[in-house]
């Protein structure tokens, strides 16, 4: 059975802990005012509503997955009703996808990964940026592999430089 994640692990900028707490989207397809909304927040005990600029970002808050900086809840614990597409709302956007493809290729470079299984391997890491292990396996895996595959091939030819000198 999932739960809605129970913010327990969060600071504040002081280091000091915050009081454990949930967060609570509503998406609705028809209109609603707010005294509709606020009225189900104040039979929640809640605060009051807060109306949200991004249902994506918002949903992606439930456990801070655009915010490395703070704990990391896991998505499975996000309780959905009404046919709402959570899958769709975490997924990165487009440009986020791009971003984090560029962000891998310098990781490779910059770490000179010469083998698809130790970036795949990293990939599954608990040190890996959120989203490395989708990007790599949706799509982009002959693309990655290539990647890393002219970087092995480019090392040995920069290797094979090195034995060589002018006469």
């Amino acid at each position: 059975m999932h739960q809605i994640p129970l913010h327990d692990k969060d600071v504040n900028p002081d280091g000091e802990k915050k009081k454990a707490h949930y967060h609570l989207v509503l998406n609705y397809k028809g209109n609603k005012s707010f005294e509709q909304i606020d009225e189900i927040a104040r039979s929640l005990r809640a605060p009051a509503p807060q109306r949200i600029s991004s249902l994506t970002g918002a949903v992606r808050y439930l456990t801070h997955m655009d915010n490395p900086e703070k704990y990391q809840y896991d998505s499975s614990n996000i309780q959905t009703f009404g046919g709402f597409d959570l899958e769709n709302c975490l997924a990165l956007s487009t440009g986020d996808k791009r971003q984090a493809l560029r962000d891998m290729l310098a990781f490779i470079s910059e770490n000179n990964i010469l083998h698809l299984k130790d970036f795949a391997d990293h990939c599954m890491s608990e040190d890996a940026p959120a989203g490395w292990f989708e990007i790599l396996t949706e799509r982009n895996t002959l693309f990655i592999k290539e990647y890393i595959k002219s970087n092995w091939q480019k090392q040995r030819i920069d290797d094979s430089d090195n034995y060589y000198s002018e006469k």
